[in-house]
């Protein structure tokens, strides 16, 4: 009998300690959930297959039920077939990340979707703020700010380096970065060891004004540039003129292209943003707009330094 009370003891322990289970959503619990579609590249471009590793990661805690839609790179078609579909569904969220040329005919199609008020993420590409309820993108100004810090960190007495941008006027995510950047050189008295040149992002003219400043510029380390394509133009000229790994390029981007220049030793760091936590914090973002109606337009998101050594 003391046996049997003991056991029966335990049970009443067991129940009280373990704690219960999450139950999944019922069919009524779902068909009455917010629908919310995401629109992002294919997960074949590893940047991306992050961001989607992200969402995937982050919507089993969401309260709304999101359907998945992707397109190639820069395929512009595709993705205005998708958000027409957006329009025909006209779901409770979109979360958006519009990678192709971006035509008046893009723009008219989100201005439809809002004013059927459904709520817009835009995530990486820095749209017109009247076009989405928040953005979320790399923090430029750190973005810089690391840069800046990492050449502070590993410029040796004597080296110099070639910062590369645009002859045009910059866009205020290139000139964010290029400010903090300076601001960071600044600080330890380095700004005397930058070369600049302006070029175009014509190929292969900005691939040849490259190469001349390559054969002109002493003491050479680095090449620095704050936008893809003249990351992508540097890393070649290295290739073509055989002089990596004694200079090396420090840039941004997210390309497959890109992360090939890690991987041979071309690039020696890309500034990447956090691209895992892109779409977490995307979903998180979403889940703020529609439980609470709003949230700051704008969200920063951490900046990766890719090298040889830890790209996967």
């Amino acid at each position: 009998m003391k046996r049997i009370f003991f056991i029966l003891y335990l049970l009443v322990i067991l129940i009280l300690i373990v704690p219960e289970q999450k139950k999944g959503n019922t069919l009524s619990e779902l068909e009455s959930s917010p629908r919310v579609m995401a629109i992002l590249p294919t997960s074949d471009n590893p940047f991306w297959n992050g961001v989607w590793a992200g969402i995937r990661q982050n919507i089993p805690y969401a309260s709304f039920v999101l359907t998945e839609y992707d397109y190639e790179i820069s395929d512009a078609d595709t993705l205005l077939q998708l958000l027409d579909l957006a329009d025909n569904v006209s779901p409770e969220g979109l979360i958006l990340a519009p990678k192709a040329t971006l035509s008046s005919s893009f723009y008219q199609k989100l201005q439809a979707l809002r004013e059927q008020g459904v709520k817009i993420v835009v995530l990486d590409t820095d749209i017109e703020e009247d076009y989405y309820d928040a953005f979320l993108g790399i923090d430029n100004a750190d973005a810089g700010k690391t840069l800046g810090q990492y050449l502070v960190s590993n410029l040796k007495p004597g080296e110099e380096i070639l910062e590369i941008y645009s002859k045009s006027p910059l866009n205020d995510t290139m000139q964010d970065r290029l400010d903090a950047f300076h601001d960071a050189m600044a600080q330890d008295g380095l700004l005397d060891r930058i070369h600049t040149l302006k070029t175009v992002t014509e190929y292969p003219q900005g691939l040849q004004d490259i190469l001349g400043a390559l054969e002109n510029t002493e003491n050479l380390r680095y090449l620095v540039t704050v936008g893809p394509t003249y990351t992508l133009y540097a890393a070649n000229a290295l290739t073509l003129a055989d002089l990596s790994p004694e200079v090396t390029v420090l840039g941004f981007g997210e390309t497959q292209e890109a992360l090939e220049y890690v991987e041979q030793g071309e690039i020696e760091v890309l500034f990447m943003q956090a691209n895992t936590q892109l779409g977490q914090r995307g979903v998180q973002i979403m889940e703020q707009l529609l439980t609470d109606g709003e949230t700051q337009k704008r969200h920063g998101i951490d900046v990766n330094l890719i090298t040889k050594q830890n790209i996967s």
